[in-house]
């Protein structure tokens, strides 16, 4: 009994010093569509929350993003309400080989562009479609290069990932007729 009483103690204490964070999971973008799941980590319990990604309107992309939420949310705070570079933006520093720091982005520009971010604003990689990144990554991208859509990709990663799950989100990236006309 005093093993659990210590166990859920130092649990607590850990979440309540966001020491154990909570993670997002798993996104895929097939060049039309970005689709992401629902579920989120913390410790042994599944969390839910909205759509992983944002869109904004002034910047013309959408922003998708996986890793510590707490993270994510100041990135996408400052990513909606300002329309000066991610770089720009003053993260806490922290040790890059802590879980507490990690984060993963995609921004799809209407016009096709897309860049990733990992675990730094500041040396964005260009990539294409199809891509993925977060716990169900692997098993996503697979899908995605067999011709499945965005959203079939992430129904996949729930198959097989256990951090993967619950309700599949999807939007339309890059948007309007810029998409189109480089077909």
């Amino acid at each position: 009994m005093k093993h659990i009483t210590y166990s859920l103690f130092l649990a607590i204490s850990l979440i309540s010093c966001n020491l154990l964070p909570v993670f997002s999971t798993t996104i895929c973008w097939d060049g039309t569509h970005i689709a992401s799941d629902s579920q989120m980590t913390m410790g042994h319990k599944k969390l839910w929350c909205k759509a992983k990604f944002h869109r904004n309107e002034a910047r013309h992309a959408v922003l998708a993003g996986g890793g510590n939420v707490d993270l994510l949310d100041k990135i996408e705070r400052y990513w909606m309400k300002t329309d000066k570079p991610l770089e720009d933006l003053k993260l806490p520093e922290g040790n890059p080989s802590s879980q507490t720091t990690r984060f993963q982005l995609l921004v799809v520009q209407d016009d096709g562009t897309a860049l990733f971010y990992d675990d730094d604003l500041t040396s964005p990689v260009k990539v294409e479609a199809p891509f993925a990144f977060g716990s169900g990554g692997d098993y996503a991208l697979a899908a995605l290069v067999m011709g499945a859509s965005a959203a079939d990709a992430i129904a996949l990663a729930e198959e097989i990932d256990v951090y993967t799950g619950g309700t599949i989100h999807v939007t339309q990236a890059p948007q309007g007729n810029i998409a189109e006309s480089k077909k």
